[in-house]
């Protein structure tokens, strides 16, 4: 969604936490709120951006099964939804633009599996702060491990069908995707009182290796598209893109 603040006042992406507060305000069913609160892998993710060639501030929301969909999307794709109210800002963000699109998770794993088209390049564009968390402290550089060990894991949370859990899957991932080029800048996101040390910017991947390993390779990063990447999805952090 396109939004605009009804103070005009400008903010980045460090609101998500607060979007994510006014999501969980919408929600009808509150036990699936409490639910979701209490999970520690969350079924949907959102963040907030600036797109400045728009002048507008973007808000991306995903869902990652049809219980998510129901009561945390579909809630905002109907016509009378056109602005969020922010009670600890006291101001309302008006919706001027919506663009939904959903794809099914059959129609997901097959347009990966039975592509040719065998692209060994890819760019990720981190739009939001992005972070891991490994020994006890949070990592500021997307290593080709840390990235997949998050990706794995968030698959393996959804997928009922298709499981990525083979012990050798992460060697080879890591054997043969390579970090060719990034433009990567350190940053923090600000989270109530806290302050995550986190990285924005772009890394271009080269994929070699087996056909099947390169398509289950890309079927990892486009899945960060709904999934996000690292930690604190569902609070704003860790949004992709892809060029």
């Amino acid at each position: 969604m396109k939004i605009v603040l009804e103070n005009q006042n400008q903010y980045d992406y460090n609101i998500g936490s607060i979007m994510h507060g006014a999501l969980m305000q919408k929600i009808n069913d509150k036990r699936y709120a409490e639910i979701i609160h209490e999970n520690n892998l969350k079924p949907f993710s959102q963040h907030i951006y600036c797109d400045k060639a728009a002048n507008k501030l973007i808000w991306r929301i995903s869902s990652l099964d049809n219980e998510a969909f129901e009561n945390i999307i579909l809630p905002l794709i109907k016509e009378d939804f056109s602005s969020i109210y922010l009670e600890n800002k006291k101001y309302s963000l008006n919706v001027v633009e919506k663009k939904y699109e959903s794809i099914k998770y059959k129609d997901f794993v097959e347009k990966h599996f039975t592509t040719t088209d065998l692209k060994r390049f890819y760019k990720m564009i981190f739009i939001t702060p992005t972070s891991f968390k490994s020994n006890g402290e949070y990592q500021i550089f997307p290593s080709i491990e840390l990235i997949f060990k998050s990706l794995l894991s968030k698959w393996n949370g959804f997928s009922k069908e298709i499981s990525l859990e083979d012990e050798s899957l992460l060697e080879h991932l890591c054997e043969y995707t390579k970090i060719s080029n990034y433009s990567l800048k350190s940053t923090k996101f600000h989270l109530e009182r806290t302050k995550i040390n986190s990285f924005i910017g772009n890394v271009v991947f080269r994929m070699n290796g087996p056909e099947q390993l390169t398509k289950i390779t890309r079927m990892l990063l486009e899945f960060s598209k709904y999934s996000g990447i690292g930690i604190k999805n569902a609070l704003g952090m860790g949004g992709v893109l892809f060029e």
